[in-house]
């Protein structure tokens, strides 16, 4: 399971029972910072939460403008050369290699 979750109070909060609830189901979780940037502190704090939780964090994904402009041209943000989209392949390539994409 990838978790992917964002650097705010709520944000780690939601990632906190996200693993719990992973624990409970004995699933295996990665946690990916989506706009990490943005709070570089707080993306630290949640990375530690995961790694207590028993999670493995898989990767950051910076915050791009690139992403809304996707969007607003009916694009998956990897179908653009957004640096953001670089991130997601990075992430992709990382959980294909360890065989935890869903098949």
């Amino acid at each position: 399971m990838l978790v992917v979750t964002e650097p705010t109070v709520s944000g780690e909060h939601d990632l906190e029972r996200v693993l719990a609830l992973a624990r409970h189901f004995e699933v295996s979780a990665t946690v990916c910072v989506n706009k990490w940037d943005i709070n570089a502190e707080m993306t630290e704090r949640i990375e530690g939460k995961a790694d207590q939780g028993g999670a493995r964090v898989v990767g950051r994904i910076r915050y791009d403008r690139g992403v809304t402009t996707a969007q607003m041209h009916g694009l998956a943000v990897v179908e653009t050369d957004a640096p953001a989209a670089e991130d997601i392949r990075r992430i992709w390539d990382q959980l294909e290699a360890r065989g935890s994409l869903p098949r």
